[in-house]
């Protein structure tokens, strides 16, 4: 992704973190007052427009670069040939479409090892490259990531192992990066 939309995506999912806080006893005048703040926020670090939306336990941004939607859920967009473990709980996603360049975020929980998770991966994505591959630590410790590139599509796998499994994040980009 270019310089300027990792900057945007920071500054975005900051803005998701206040509304998260800001919304949790949600009335309308809150969600309202929250919204304007955001979309304040936003167009002083943009420059531009800005439109947020909070409606059915997710934040709807729309800039005139592009637009990004977070909440708590499996989110639009995933790619069918990219599989999920068995047994993976989702805990939150995002979709930010910015101009020609679309990253989806998944994080979510399940019972396998972190080390399991990555293998999972590396036998499931055949004809994609492994851009990179790594453990970290041991046993309850152990941190696993993983980059794999196929085209202008680009999946990454971290997942940290705890006493229940691993708590796991996805990141799937597609699009130009110039």
């Amino acid at each position: 992704m270019k310089r300027g939309t990792i900057r945007q995506v920071g500054l975005l999912l900051s803005v998701f973190g206040v509304l998260v806080v800001g919304t949790t006893s949600c009335s309308k005048v809150t969600e309202k007052v929250s919204e304007k703040a955001a979309e304040k926020a936003i167009e002083g670090s943009t420059d531009g427009e800005a439109d947020v939306d909070l409606s059915d336990d997710e934040v709807k941004i729309k800039t005139g670069d592009g637009s990004a939607v977070y909440g708590s859920k499996m989110p639009d967009g995933w790619p069918k040939d990219i599989p999920l473990p068995d047994n993976f709980e989702v805990t939150g996603g995002a979709n930010i479409d910015q101009g020609g360049q679309v990253m989806i975020t998944v994080v979510g929980t399940t019972k396998m090892s972190s080390e399991d998770v990555t293998a999972f991966y590396k036998d499931k994505m055949s004809g994609w490259e492994k851009e990179s591959d790594a453990v970290y630590g041991n046993g309850d410790d152990a941190v696993a990531s993983l980059s794999l590139t196929n085209g202008d599509r680009r999946l990454i796998v971290s997942a940290n192992t705890n006493d229940a499994g691993s708590e796991v994040s996805f990141s799937y980009m597609v699009g130009t990066t110039d």
